[in-house]
């Protein structure tokens, strides 16, 4: 016995709260991740979100027993409420997940707007990311052929020598540069995605 509750066939639903809690918080701490990489502001309030969602999400207390039927109905559309409510169903009250069939819809819209939220951003920045890495690519490679044609030019004899070698520095010179910032944006987004594991 568990706390004073033996063991019953109501506890075969624990897999499929386990479950839901694993598919939520994992969908969660993707857009957490993805946001908090960008915005330290947007991280302390994540932490903030999370120690107030403890306070409402009826884990001290039964939500369904609430009064005011628009509070009750507000936090019934809370993911982590109906996950709440699911355990206590299945350890205190002996219900099965399909008598409260509105709570596990609730549950699955939300996931599945969060979900989709949470891919969209998710690629936008992947997209973007490969984007201007691909620029700062270009730019850097363009040298190779501006200083091909620039020895083309010399010898055949549209520059002389020193225009050639003046402008052949400044080439090299650019190309460095974009070298540079082709190497920066590479780690900057190298430590992006780093972060981001670390956060999920």
């Amino acid at each position: 016995a568990a706390l004073g509750y033996p063991p019953d066939i109501f506890w075969v639903q624990i897999p499929l709260y386990i479950f839901m809690m694993y598919i939520f918080f994992s969908v969660w701490a993707l857009l957490a991740g993805v946001l908090g990489t960008f915005s330290s502001d947007f991280l302390q309030l994540v932490k903030s979100f999370s120690i107030m969602l403890f306070w409402i999400s009826g884990i001290m207390y039964d939500a369904n027993r609430i009064d005011n039927e628009l509070i009750r109905s507000v936090m019934l559309w809370n993911p982590v409420t109906i996950l709440v409510n699911g355990f206590r169903n299945t350890f205190v009250y002996k219900k099965w997940f399909w008598e409260n069939g509105s709570e596990m819809i609730n549950f699955a819209v939300v996931f599945i707007i969060l979900l989709i939220i949470t891919l969209f951003i998710y690629r936008k920045l992947e997209k973007e990311t490969s984007l201007i890495i691909k620029k700062s690519k270009g730019d850097y490679e363009k040298y190779e052929g501006k200083l091909e044609q620039l020895f083309e030019h010399y010898a055949t004899g549209l520059i002389d020598r020193e225009e050639y070698l003046e402008f052949k520095e400044t080439y090299l010179s650019e190309q460095e540069q974009a070298h540079k910032k082709l190497k920066e944006k590479q780690i900057y987004y190298q430590n992006i995605l780093e972060r981001l594991m670390a956060k999920i």
